[in-house]
């Protein structure tokens, strides 16, 4: 996030399974997401709170949660290791 320029507006503590019991303190960015932005009709998703984390040796470059996931349709091809998303 800080490599576009962004501010962090806040700080939150998150638990996941590669974190300490007492978790970690990350950052949290206010975002617009656009998928699809060469569509006809992009897909944009405000007022998003994303938090910063590194994800070391992971092969992922961030996840989607819930927040968004619940306004598109994902379907996985397991064989083909594709995820396809659409609306």
């Amino acid at each position: 996030m800080r490599s576009l320029g962004l501010a962090a507006v806040a700080q939150t503590r998150i638990h996941t399974s590669t974190t300490s019991a007492r978790g970690e303190i990350c950052d949290i960015y206010a975002v617009e997401l656009v998928l699809f932005p060469n569509s006809p009709q992009p897909m944009r998703i405000g007022a998003l709170e994303v938090i910063a984390r590194p994800f070391l040796n992971m092969g992922a470059d961030g996840l989607l949660g819930r927040d968004v996931l619940k306004r598109v349709v994902l379907n996985f091809d397991g064989p083909q290791a594709q995820a396809y998303l659409s609306y």
